[in-house]
């Protein structure tokens, strides 16, 4: 998962954190996602795909996003206030 400073999430693609890391960096870096799965293999670092496209969409439940509205109604619900989400 990554978040960012704003309380923005998202699940990242990829079986292993090199991987997810790989696909996550890939585009800042001069040599794109090839490159840098080329330097992580040269180090003895698994990456499962040449392309970023073929790696598994990770599946969680709940998912990130129903995890973070089922604690938002809890903390509403301890205070006593209701919200449509």
């Amino acid at each position: 998962m990554s978040l960012d400073n704003e309380g923005q999430f998202q699940l990242l693609r990829g079986s292993t954190l090199s991987e997810a890391l790989c696909d996550e960096y890939g585009h800042w870096t001069e040599d794109g996602y090839p490159g840098l799965v080329a330097r992580c293999r040269s180090h003895g670092v698994t990456i499962s795909a040449d392309d970023p496209d073929e790696l598994p969409e990770p599946t969680t439940s709940p998912t990130p996003a129903e995890h973070h509205v089922a604690r938002y109604r809890e903390l509403l619900a301890s205070r006593g206030a209701e919200l449509d989400v």
